[in-house]
């Protein structure tokens, strides 16, 4: 199984390195952010770089999931290209990547050996800042993608655009529409899916839109039945009568849960049947992928903190193919700030979450360096990518819930740390002091049902914190 990961606004060299346990690797940091990660066959990754400003080229690797690199190449383009979405391209085997500046959409079609097959660009006939682009396989073998963007003229706070086109399995553009929507991005969709009812597609985001193969598209509001709080969204099929989403949650799904971030299983009439994730937590599900499993027994979530503010660390989650919590870490990045972009489940059943490393000495908002953690089906830290190790703690804590033991696993500290327990009153209903790196069970059972905030510490400094449910 392969993987295509795509940088945007990012320049990678040609680095060759054996990834093991706790080890990783620096590339250069004038480049940007990963921000597509896909599967593709035989157990590899394909990585797409996107330069940065007065440098319009892409370098394209293709490595292993140990991060040894087999194969490179770099594509010049004659402007800034920002490349969102990916495809295998049916029999042939090839590779599709779609990416927007201003008003062109670049169409580059490469094979395995990434030999270019087609490189095309065309004009959509209208200016706009895209920040999403997804598309779905239709049975012709040609892709309908849904594309939310702002016009250029109004960046950025003006008129959220929809555009719909089509493009054959050659490259060719067949079909393009434009929205102009004049209203908040809670009236775009992000993500498309071919209808388990019907032969048309839906995408959904803050609002469900119909499309059909000659793009007649019908809008329904979306924002009030929890699916959804807009733009971080992605929904796939599960089996024939059910859908399964990942998404932040704006609107609330019932039992007060009005943020966080979850994993829905919804009929096809997109009403939530089964349900978990982050629940009242402050935050937001990563952009570009919001959740991914392999195996179906393996379903990853991720909550990071609201943007624009980059963060210093982010939330994963494993769930059970019934939604069940495996196990939750809290990751921490010391005094390194970055900003999620997605996740991606591996053949080995492990995940690798990717994004944008902001490098100190440029400021907040200053430069960017990709970066990338992966993680094995245990949450056990296996390698990473431009983040040096010593720079990262994680919590991992489960089950949870439970009837009353808690196990904190906790890797990167050095000294003694303390555990507190709160109710939802905000008392102290329970103190460990001195535990220390590795596993510790408490034993919870004299709570009573309900739920808890744990917080960890060191000294006065908190370096971890999640919800706890005593059933």
């Amino acid at each position: 199984m392969k993987f295509i990961c795509i940088y945007l606004l990012f320049f990678c060299l040609n680095v060759s390195a054996q990834f093991g346990e706790w080890e990783h690797s620096d590339r250069s940091r004038w480049y940007s952010s990963f921000n597509i990660c896909e599967r593709l066959p035989e157990n590899n990754l394909l990585s797409v770089s996107s330069a940065s400003l007065g440098n319009f080229s892409s370098k394209i690797d293709i490595f292993d999931e140990s991060g040894q690199i087999l194969n490179s190449r770099i594509l010049n383009w004659d402007s800034l290209n920002y490349t969102l979405k990916a495809f295998l391209m049916g029999s042939e085997k090839n590779i599709l990547l779609l990416g927007t500046y201003d008003s062109l959409l670049s169409v580059t079609i490469l094979d395995l050996e990434l030999n270019i097959v087609r490189d095309t660009v065309y004009d959509l006939g209208f200016k706009a800042y895209f920040d999403h682009l997804d598309g779905v396989m239709m049975d012709d073998g040609n892709i309908l993608m849904a594309g939310s963007s702002k016009l250029v003229e109004s960046f950025p706070s003006g008129e959220s655009t929809m555009n719909f086109f089509t493009i054959s399995k050659n490259g060719d553009l067949l079909s393009n529409i434009f929205i102009n929507i004049e209203q908040s991005y809670f009236d775009n969709c992000y993500s498309i899916v071919k209808s388990l009812t019907d032969d048309s597609f839906i995408c959904i985001g803050g609002s469900k839109y119909t499309i059909d193969t000659s793009l007649f598209y019908n809008k329904i509001s979306f924002t009030k039945n929890g699916v959804t709080a807009g733009n971080q969204v992605r929904v796939l099929h599960w089996n024939k009568e059910k859908y399964i989403i990942g998404s932040s949650v704006a609107h609330g799904l019932g039992d007060n849960w009005d943020e966080g971030t979850v994993v829905i299983f919804s009929n096809t009439e997109f009403n939530p049947k089964m349900y978990n994730g982050f629940k009242n937590e402050t935050g937001y599900a990563f952009p570009q992928k919001t959740f991914d499993y392999y195996e179906r027994n393996k379903i990853y979530l991720g909550i990071q903190e609201p943007p624009p503010l980059p963060t210093l660390g982010f939330k994963l989650m494993q769930l059970d193919s019934s939604l069940n919590r495996i196990w939750s870490i809290e990751v921490k990045t010391d005094s390194l700030s970055i900003r999620m972009r997605g996740l991606t489940a591996t053949t080995d059943g492990g995940v690798l979450t990717w994004g944008a490393k902001y490098i100190n000495d440029a400021g907040p908002f200053g430069a960017l360096t990709p970066y990338m953690i992966k993680f094995n089906s245990n949450g056990e830290l296996v390698y990473t990518e431009n983040i040096d190790p010593k720079h990262i703690t994680t919590i991992k804590t489960f089950p949870n819930p439970s009837s009353g033991p808690l196990t904190l696993d906790i890797k990167g500290i050095t000294g003694k740390a303390d555990v507190r327990i709160y109710d939802m009153l905000r008392r102290n209903v329970y103190v460990q002091d001195g535990i220390t790196e590795g596993e510790t069970t408490i034993d919870l059972s004299g709570l009573i049902v309900g739920t808890y905030i744990y917080k960890i510490y060191q000294g006065s400094k908190e370096i971890g914190s999640g919800q706890w449910v005593k059933i």
